[in-house]
């Protein structure tokens, strides 16, 4: 597994189509990324060992690019993503078993 995935500030990045993506990190931190519309390409990722923490991504709309994630084994942190409903969020983190705390506000209502 990856030990830390950040992606922070990357105003050209899209989306992560053609990232060969693990089975499993320790943390993702996808932070501030003001193009990034979806997360295909994470689409093997099924375990985070540590976090993730999916914030202040204005142009996101769905979390569908994670869809095969099986388990969060301690927060799971979805805030501040004003294109993205906080329904949305809600109705991806019911999916998901996370270990300690899910953290959803800021994002569209």
């Amino acid at each position: 597994s990856i030990s830390l995935l950040t992606i922070d500030n990357c105003s050209s990045l899209n989306n992560f189509s053609g990232f060969q993506c693990p089975e499993s990190f320790y943390n993702i931190e996808i932070i501030n990324n003001a193009n990034l519309t979806s997360l295909d390409g994470l689409d093997n990722c099924l375990f985070i060992e540590g976090n993730l923490i999916i914030d202040r991504n204005e142009s996101l709309v769905d979390l569908s690019g994670l869809s095969s994630l099986q388990s969060v084994d301690r927060n799971l942190e979805i805030i501040n993503n004003h294109s993205l409903g906080d329904s949305a969020a809600i109705a991806f983190s019911v999916n998901i078993d996370v270990g300690l705390q899910v953290i959803i506000g800021g994002n569209a209502p």
